[in-house]
């Protein structure tokens, strides 16, 4: 009996390879499709977080938000309340600490960004509450400007910052890489818009009232 033609070393060499390649894109596909997002910074505090009330409480509520989205305005109004001095609300921020990260939505707020590095910018000098705060308060003043540099500027000088650092800070690499950690975070976390909301690791996409804000935060130990 004549013996069988041996299968050409290349061609089981090609196949291997073809089979090796599918494999591993395969793999790629279907694991990614099934895994969840990454929420390992959403628990605890980082060393470069903004946080205030409690500061170091077992409890965790992180907000992505954006300076120029009216929604987060809302929000920012709805914590300085808790916050006052007399409000009933201020024993709820007594077991939570609550965490700003930015997520400016720069397709549709065209000075969010901007807004953002004024936040960093005014950090460098310990008043990024402040500035935060003052970023809300006159949100409709800068939210439309050509370039809101100047108002950003005003608003620095009202806070008693040193205004050329703060303009230097504005636009420094490292106030930059302060925003794009905080939005690839998010990103991370799954967070698609403004405001999303962490409490404990789970999250929310906007709270439907201030009053389940103010429920869930009742019902935390």
């Amino acid at each position: 009996m004549a013996a069988k033609p041996k299968k050409s070393n290349l061609t089981v060499f090609v196949v291997v390879l073809v089979v090796l390649v599918f494999g591993f894109f395969a793999y790629t596909y279907f694991s990614g499709r099934g895994s969840a997002p990454q929420t390992s910074n959403l628990q605890k505090v980082q060393s470069e977080d903004h946080v205030k009330w409690a500061r170091d409480a077992d409890n965790v509520l992180v907000e992505y938000a954006d300076f120029q989205c009216p929604n987060c305005k809302f929000w920012a109004t709805t914590f300085a309340s808790f916050e006052a001095t007399g409000s009933p609300d201020l024993e709820l921020t007594k077991k939570t600490t609550f965490v700003f990260r930015h997520f400016p939505l720069t397709s549709v707020h065209k000075n969010a960004l901007a807004a953002a590095y004024a936040a960093e910018a005014a950090a460098k000098q310990g008043k990024f509450w402040e500035m935060h705060d003052r970023l809300f308060e006159t949100q409709e003043t800068w939210a439309e400007l050509a370039d809101p540099k100047d108002h950003f500027v005003k608003l620095a000088t009202d806070l008693n910052l040193d205004g050329e650092k703060f303009e230097k800070d504005k636009d420094s690499q490292e106030v930059k890489n302060k925003v794009e950690a905080d939005i690839q975070s998010g990103k991370d976390a799954g967070v698609q818009g403004v405001s999303t909301f962490f409490l404990n690791g789970k999250k929310y996409e906007g709270f439907e009232s201030v009053e389940q804000l103010r429920d869930l935060l009742k019902q935390l130990k």
